[in-house]
């Protein structure tokens, strides 16, 4: 069964990684690595894939949501009276909806 399949390969992917990656610790990570890691896939891309592309693409479990995708109609939300709770206080009811 593809499940069964996909399961026991990503254990060994899994298992793989932690043979070969050192125990680290996150003080001995450097504040950019993440900023690395993303110039380094790009670069390895070689202009087929974008960040974006793959941001897209890697799995995102059915039940979890990111808040900027949760929060997005708060964008376009026209205050009034009756959604007024979303915002959390009177001022900055006011300050969106007196313009």
């Amino acid at each position: 069964m593809l499940t069964d399949y996909l399961r026991d390969t990503m254990a060994a992917l899994k298992w793989e990684i932690y043979e070969k990656q050192p125990i680290t610790k996150r003080k001995s990570i450097s504040e950019n690595a993440g900023e690395v890691f993303r110039q380094f896939f790009i670069d390895q891309a070689k202009g087929l894939f974008t960040w974006q592309d793959f941001v897209s693409a890697a799995f995102k479990p059915r039940n979890i949501v990111a808040p900027e995708e949760a929060f997005a109609f708060y964008r376009n939300l026209k205050l009034c009276k009756e959604n007024a709770f979303l915002i959390k206080s009177k001022a900055r009811y006011k300050e969106r909806c007196i313009q």
